[in-house]
């Protein structure tokens, strides 16, 4: 397969101890793929970097995890987004500088590889909804996967509803006591004819087709260090298995494997 991951890379600075490591959604997702789909399977990651140290680091850190770089880098910053951690572990984000990502779109070549792809998995969040639309208006012939990483903060459903027609798989992260979103989520996904992955934490996992509603548990962990990226690696991992053997139960059971792995040590790799 070949799966391109369209969106974002930066730095992740913590701001209780000063620590940056190299996140953004789409980077944390192609590193998360590269491990869990088969070797023989090409991830690219499609985005931009600053021309600065922060860009040059994010280069090799992508490099260095076997992925394949479609990366502008381009005059000012990369994206920055400062991250405190609860005492339980719970990561909150805070002021995003989207940097050289706020006026990035898809060159030709890029768009030649999105055309071409098996999956093109994008996230969708306000800091970018520019290039989110860029690229969700783009051909592919491969599967689209959305994860839509901010419905968490403001659940309406017209946030997804304009893009529905345009992806095959959607993931949404909130919590267990969003009854009523999910209730609605579910109601799309059948009437849409699609699956829509919902991450509940600590409550599991539950995806939704027109087939059926499956559920998997949480793995537990000792103890929750850093939840940042969790929904990345679950989501990479959700989708080799899926995408390979159709199972979503297996799928989902992989997933939730991984992001417990992730938990368990500060960054999100």
């Amino acid at each position: 397969m070949n799966v391109v991951c369209v969106g974002d890379c930066g730095i992740d600075q913590y701001l209780a101890t000063g620590e940056a490591h190299c996140g953004g959604i789409s980077l944390n997702f192609a590193i998360a793929a590269r491990r869990a789909f088969p070797a023989a399977d090409v991830i690219s990651v499609v985005s931009a970097v600053g021309d600065d140290s922060q860009g040059d680091r994010v280069l090799a850190r992508l490099r260095a995890a076997d992925v394949d770089v479609h990366v502008a880098v381009q005059r000012g910053r990369t994206a920055l987004q400062p991250i405190a951690v609860t005492a339980e572990g719970d990561r909150v984000f805070r002021d995003y500088d989207a940097g050289v990502l706020a006026s990035f779109v898809p060159d030709e070549a890029a768009k030649r590889l999105i055309a071409a792809a098996d999956l093109v998995a994008v996230p969708m969040y306000r800091q970018i909804q520019a290039l989110f639309q860029s690229v969700m208006r783009l051909p592919t012939k491969g599967i689209r996967a959305v994860d839509f990483a901010d419905i968490g903060d403001d659940l309406r459903i017209d946030r997804v509803l304009p893009f529905i027609d345009r992806l095959d798989i959607a993931f949404f992260g909130i919590s267990v006591n969003d009854t009523a979103f999910i209730d609605e989520l579910k109601r799309i996904a059948v009437a849409k004819n699609k699956l829509f992955v919902i991450t509940l934490g600590a409550g599991g996992s539950i995806a939704v087709t027109r087939s059926g509603v499956f559920t998997c548990e949480a793995v537990p962990v000792t103890r929750v260090v850093d939840t940042t990226g969790a929904g990345d690696a679950f989501a990479a991992a959700f989708l080799a298995v899926y995408c390979h053997d159709g199972s979503i139960d297996d799928a989902l059971a992989a997933g939730a494997a991984r992001a417990a792995e992730v938990i368990t040590r500060l960054g999100a790799q």
